[in-house]
C-alpha cells in the first residue's frame, strides 16, 4: 500500500494508500482535491489539515458536487483502458487498511476509514463491496468507534483479514487509544488505553517471528503493535511494544525516547 496524488484534467486527488489485490489495483477519486498552494513543497496532511482549521475546519480544493469513486484496474493492464469507476456517494476515504477478492462471487472488498476533513473529525471505519461485473456497490459501518491509521499482518495485503489495529482519535491526529476489532462481526477484540494526559500516533503491526503462516487463521494476530506515545502533561515521549495476540494488547516493552516524535507520522518497521 501506497500514498499516491491521482492527476487528470490538472487536478490532483489525494490518496493517502493505495491497494492491489492478487488481480487488481484499486485507486480513488475523491472529493478532497489537492491544489498547489497547499500541496507545493509537500509540507504533507498535517500542514493541510492545519491550513484547513484556519480556515474555519474545511481544507481547500473540496469539490462539494463531485461524487466519489473508487477505481479498479486488472492488475496485468496494459494502460488505463480497463479501468472501472464505481461511484460511491459521501465516501470520501484517505487511508485504506485493506482489500480483497471475495471467494464465493465477483465482489472486492475494500476496508477504509473515511471523511477526514477538519481536526474534530468522526473517522469512520467501513466496508465496501463492490460487484465488479453488475456494479452494485454496498457499503457496511463495522464499528461505531472514531478510529482512524489501521495497521494490518502484512502478509495479509491482499487477503482476506481478521483483525486491524487502529488508533482511537480524540482530535486529529491525536489517539488515546489502540484498538483491535474483528472486521467480519464488529467485535472489539481487545484495546489498549495510553493514560490521562497521553497521545499516540499511527499503529504498526510487526510479526512475531519472521514471515506468517498465511494457511493458518491462528497466526494473523501473532505479532506485535508498536507505537510513539507522548505524554503531554509531563513532556515525556516513550516508544511502547504491545502484544497483539493478549485479551488487553499488553504492554511488553516500553523505552524512553529523548526527543518526541510528532502525531501522525507513518512508519515502517526494518528487521535490519
Amino acid at each position: 500500500m501506497l500514498h499516491s496524488l491521482r492527476i487528470s484534467d490538472g487536478k490532483a486527488t489525494y490518496c493517502s494508500r493505495y491497494v492491489k489485490t492478487y488481480k487488481y489495483l484499486l485507486e480513488q477519486d475523491s472529493c478532497f482535491a489537492i491544489v498547489p498552494n497547499i500541496a507545493s513543497g509537500f509540507f504533507g496532511f498535517g500542514d493541510i489539515v492545519r491550513k484547513s482549521h484556519d480556515r474555519g475546519g474545511q481544507p481547500r480544493g473540496i469539490e462539494s458536487n463531485k461524487v466519489p469513486k473508487i477505481g479498479i484496474l486488472p492488475k496485468y493492464a496494459m494502460n488505463d483502458s480497463e479501468l472501472k469507476w464505481f461511484r460511491i456517494p459521501g465516501f470520501n476515504t484517505i487511508h485504506v487498511i485493506n482489500a480483497w477478492e471475495s471467494e464465493e462471487d465477483d465482489d472486492e472488498n475494500i476496508l477504509s476509514v473515511d471523511n477526514i476533513f477538519n481536526l474534530k473529525i468522526y473517522a469512520s471505519l467501513e466496508k465496501v463491496k463492490i460487484n465488479i461485473k453488475t456494479g452494485e456497490v454496498s457499503r457496511e459501518k463495522i464499528s461505531p468507534r472514531n478510529l482512524e491509521f489501521g495497521t494490518i499482518n502484512p502478509s495479509y495485503v491482499g487477503r482476506q483479514t481478521r483483525y486491524a489495529y487502529l488508533g482511537l482519535l480524540e482530535e486529529s491526529p491525536k489517539m488515546s487509544a489502540v484498538v483491535k476489532i474483528a472486521l467480519e462481526t464488529g467485535r472489539e477484540v481487545a484495546r489498549r488505553f495510553y493514560g490521562p494526559n497521553c497521545y499516540g500516533g499511527e499503529p504498526l503491526f510487526v510479526r512475531r517471528d519472521g514471515e506468517s503462516n498465511i494457511n493458518n487463521d491462528e497466526d494473523e494476530d501473532d505479532g506485535y503493535v508498536m507505537n510513539f506515545v507522548h505524554d503531554e502533561k509531563a513532556n515525556e515521549s516513550k516508544f511502547i511494544i504491545l502484544d497483539a495476540k493478549s485479551p488487553e494488547l499488553e504492554i511488553t516493552v516500553v523505552v524512553k525516547i529523548q526527543r518526541r516524535v510528532p502525531y501522525g507520522i507513518h512508519g515502517l518497521f526494518l528487521s535490519k
